[in-house]
């Protein structure tokens, strides 16, 4: 999240929650989360360390991505691209990082803009 996918930190991670598993003899992985595939690589790599087959890795993206078009759909608020609309970040934590991370990882700068929960509720927003 912090868009250090190949840090120290990343791999210690990787460490500590998968080579557990590909230790037990796991083959076959499920990432249940958006952003795990961006860490596929080093859980390549921990299988690979570990002297195991490769591991089948089940990507997940693609079908959450279905299914949100697909409620979209159903309930009649899809909208499509080309009207001239703008994408703008928000975060409660770095700026910096938030933008990093969709240069880094979907290649687009919109703008970043750093909030407090708090004082958009205080606000009234």
């Amino acid at each position: 999240e912090k868009g250090e996918l190949q840090s120290a930190a990343s791999a210690l991670l990787v460490h500590r929650y998968v080579e557990p598993l590909i230790a037990q003899g796991v083959d076959v992985l499920v990432l249940g989360c958006t952003h795990y595939p961006f860490v596929q690589p080093l859980i390549e790599q921990a299988a690979m360390r570990a002297g195991k087959p490769p591991l089948a890795i089940i990507d997940t993206g693609d079908a959450v991505a279905r299914q949100l078009l697909r409620l979209l759909d159903q309930h009649g608020i899809r909208h499509q691209a080309g009207d001239g609309g703008a994408l703008q970040g928000f975060t409660t934590g770095s700026r910096t990082t938030l933008a990093r991370a969709f240069i880094t990882l979907l290649k687009i700068d919109p703008a970043v803009t750093c909030i407090s929960v708090e004082a958009e509720l205080a606000s009234g927003k």
